[in-house]
């Protein structure tokens, strides 16, 4: 296996704290809760990944699945455009969820468990996973991957997507989302479909081989 593909294996293994975003333009959302590896995909709408360091925004589609490698924040926003780009509607740290000026998030934002947004019927909807992979995965495997990797869906989340945000956001504290193992899956060359919509794409559009060479503060 490549190094995604071994990446991937040993993150399911390893649990996850996820979370539904639901929101309505304009907004931003940081996180900064430091953890090596986030997944991010959008179901409704479309959003643009910030990385920082000055790269280029990244760009999500219905169905598309972001891997953000490394400690560092970052945000994600409904524009690409710097100039129009809002503060952050709250930042996502290591144990809870703040606004952009470091105070408590208000009622209105928590919209439900697991599930933070401006608007319960907003036009985007995204689900974050944010993994701990210290330990079993070496830097390495780390240092091997893009800060950011994407993974096209050609427009439509797939089942296991579909799956996964139902689960997400089940209304029950005790319950622990049973399918978002697979939704590693969905970026994993191996495990996926083998079509050039499922292969990972680097920013800027070019395809990686598909050969080979795993709930959140605001809930």
């Amino acid at each position: 296996m490549d190094a995604l593909a071994s990446l991937l294996y040993e993150v399911r293994s390893e649990g996850a704290l996820f979370s539904r975003n639901i929101l309505t333009p304009p907004w931003s959302v940081r996180f900064a809760d430091r953890t090596p590896l986030s997944l991010v995909t959008v179901l409704r709408g479309s959003g643009w990944i910030v990385p920082g360091d000055d790269a280029p925004p990244v760009e999500l589609g219905p169905g598309d699945v972001a891997i953000v490698v490394g400690r560092e924040p970052f945000t994600i926003a409904d524009t690409a455009d710097e100039n129009l780009r809002t503060a952050p509607l709250y930042v996502v740290g290591p144990d809870h969820c703040t606004s952009a000026d470091g105070q408590e998030i208000s009622e209105d934002v928590v919209l439900g468990l697991r599930t933070c947004g401006n608007d319960r019927g907003g036009s985007a909807v995204m689900l974050t996973g944010s993994y701990q992979v210290g330990g079993r995965v070496s830097e390495r495997l780390l240092s091997a991957l893009p800060r950011v990797l994407v993974v096209r869906s050609g427009g439509t989340p797939g089942p296991i997507l579909e799956l996964t945000a139902v689960e997400v956001s089940r209304d029950d504290p005790a319950s622990r989302p049973s399918s978002t193992g697979s939704w590693t899956c969905c970026c994993c060359p191996p495990c996926g479909s083998g079509s050039p919509a499922r292969r990972p794409i680097r920013p800027g559009g070019t395809e990686r081989s598909a050969t080979p060479s795993r709930a959140g503060p605001c809930g």
